[in-house]
């Protein structure tokens, strides 16, 4: 017994739909499974992001916009100044760990409107964002990294010392820009203030990914 024509279109007219329904029911859970690893792959990124780093001058030695000159002192020159600086690290996620500095290159520079003042090297230290919260510091901690940053042979001009004076005097506060190379973090800039009292405001270093091993 032969089909009619009919009943063959109409064969065929469901085959096609039936494999246009499973091509659609593949493309969509491809689309769902891509979108769950998407959003799985963000979190797992989200939960190492980068902290946010600060710098913190915490002293000076040589280098006191207060006081006057002193009589005895060269004309010219007076005794390099020399830094104790803080890094101070806020926003770690849970899942974010990193040993950073130390090596040849790691090294910061204080700078006075465009004038390196100083310069010193960046110690190994650490960041364990479960380790934090399990300290209960809720992803920030004070004082991670220690940087002494000295000028070793330079000497500070009494114009420069002057400057700062000037600047101590008028703004009751003096600006400094701190930047440089941390291994396996990146290059920094940072900007702080001294001589402002203990409430001075922090400012979020800025982090430019670069890795020199």
């Amino acid at each position: 017994m032969v089909d009619p024509p009919g009943g063959r279109l109409l064969d065929e007219a469901g085959k096609i739909r039936r494999i246009a329904g499973d091509i659609a029911l593949s493309v969509f859970g491809g689309i769902f499974t891509g979108c769950i690893i998407i959003m799985v792959l963000q979190a797992f990124i989200n939960s190492r992001a980068a902290p946010h780093f600060f710098l913190r001058i915490v002293g000076v030695e040589g280098l006191d916009p207060s006081a006057a000159s002193s009589p005895t002192a060269d004309a010219d020159h007076v005794a390099p100044p020399a830094f104790r600086l803080a890094i101070d690290v806020a926003g770690v996620r849970e899942g974010y760990a990193a040993c950073v500095g130390g090596n040849c290159p790691s090294m910061l520079r204080v700078s006075f409107h465009g004038m390196v003042l100083a310069w010193g090297a960046v110690p190994p230290f650490c960041i364990d964002g479960k380790q934090l919260r399990q300290q209960g510091r809720d992803g920030a901690a004070d004082g991670v990294a220690a940087v002494y940053a000295r000028a070793e042979s330079a000497v500070l001009r009494e114009e420069l010392h002057g400057m700062i004076r000037s600047e101590q005097h008028i703004m009751g506060k003096v600006n400094f820009d701190v930047d440089g190379y941390v291994a396996r973090l990146g290059y920094l800039r940072c900007k702080t203030h001294f001589f402002e009292g203990e409430q001075s405001p922090l400012y979020s270093c800025e982090v430019r990914k670069a890795y020199i091993y």
